[in-house]
């Protein structure tokens, strides 16, 4: 009797243990997998690590060109980083030195970036940093202050024509004989060089343009206001000012009110500050000038192509933004814009795939 009693106590401990593990074996989330919220939280790196991360290296940020392509840039960024085509983005803005920008490419080399877009301080000092990120295997572009180096990606404007513009427009409007004051930008970048080399294409083949002075402005209008008020106490005419852009127009305007001279004719730079004083001008007496400006929407282009270049697109090497121009028939539709503001349009990705990358 008592062994009875034994065993069926043994079998109904053992019939309780087998339901036991039968019930934990029922659950919606087997014991040896994650549950679904675990495996969202696991996947989401890997995805991440899948999309690039881009870099602005900017060489100067003094002027209200720069800081606008650096807004523009930033914009595009954060557009595509809200659609998931981006893990992140980085914009390093520099003093204007060569060493600092070197600096900024050796960090973001170390910090393994996908595509770095560099606004270069020279021509030439960057390039072996250039080539070095390129052997890490990241992808490079200059855009507007262009590098030389051989191999990487390059957005540009034509420059050399813009100062042949500029020039011409002073020529034939004094019939090629004036005193002619040049602003150069911003000292030893490409587009400077570039431009002085247009502006002297047309002014060396007409031998009545005189010029009586040469300052560098650095595309700045304080700057510029400070450096022709230096040099125009030495000046005893002057006939036109031809300006580079960025700023500096405006400043030439405020040196020549604040020495009580004649205001000559003087290049616009599309800024808003300059586009408004020659509207009111034009207004009272008839002011006329023409205005030209790289566009600072080239920090917006310049992530779009960026982004191409990270997801493996046919991106062409060389590659040439448009300027902005502002004729004086034209003038009314920009003479209330936006203060410390340059005129220019925004590009967009769809505007950048169809006009620049696949313009062969």
């Amino acid at each position: 009797m008592i062994k009875s009693k034994h065993r069926i106590l043994v079998l109904l401990l053992v019939l309780g243990l087998v339901m036991s593990i039968v019930g934990c074996s029922s659950s919606s989330t087997p014991a040896n997998e994650p549950k679904p919220q675990e495996q969202t939280e696991q996947a989401a790196p890997a995805q991440n690590e899948e999309k690039p991360v881009i870099a602005l290296s900017n060489s100067y940020y003094g002027n209200i060109w720069r800081k606008q392509m650096v807004d523009t840039f930033e914009t595009a960024a954060k557009e595509a980083k809200d659609q998931g085509l981006i893990k992140d983005y980085m914009v390093l803005n520099g003093d204007g030195t060569q060493q600092q920008q070197m600096t900024q490419l050796n960090d973001l080399i170390l910090k393994g970036v996908d595509v770095i877009a560099i606004d270069s301080a020279s021509p030439t000092a960057l390039n072996g940093t250039i080539a070095k990120a390129q052997e890490a295997g990241i992808k490079v572009l200059s855009f507007d202050s262009i590098a030389t180096e051989e191999n990487h990606y390059k957005l540009n404007f034509d420059f050399i024509k813009y100062g042949e513009d500029v020039a011409q427009y002073v020529v034939d409007h004094f019939n090629g004989k004036a005193d002619v004051l040049i602003i150069r930008g911003v000292a030893g970048s490409a587009p400077d060089a570039d431009m002085y080399k247009g502006m002297m294409n047309v002014l060396e083949k007409n031998s009545g343009m005189n010029i009586v002075g040469t300052v560098y402005g650095q595309a700045t209008t304080a700057v510029a206001n400070k450096e022709v008020s230096s040099i125009l106490p030495s000046l005893k005419n002057v006939d036109a000012v031809i300006c580079q852009g960025g700023g500096d127009s405006y400043g030439v305007v405020q040196a020549f009110q604040q020495a009580n001279r004649e205001m000559p004719l003087i290049t616009g730079d599309g800024s808003a500050e300059f586009t408004k004083w020659w509207y009111e001008e034009n207004q009272k007496g008839g002011y006329e000038t023409l205005g030209l400006a790289s566009t600072p929407g080239v920090g917006g282009a310049a992530f779009w192509v960026s982004l191409a270049i990270a997801e493996g697109k046919d991106v062409p090497k060389d590659m040439l933004m448009p300027h902005a121009r502002i004729n004086q028939e034209e003038l009314d539709k920009y003479k209330d814009m936006e203060p410390n503001s340059i005129v220019s349009p925004v590009f967009t990705k769809e505007w950048v795939e169809e006009n620049i990358i696949s313009k062969k």
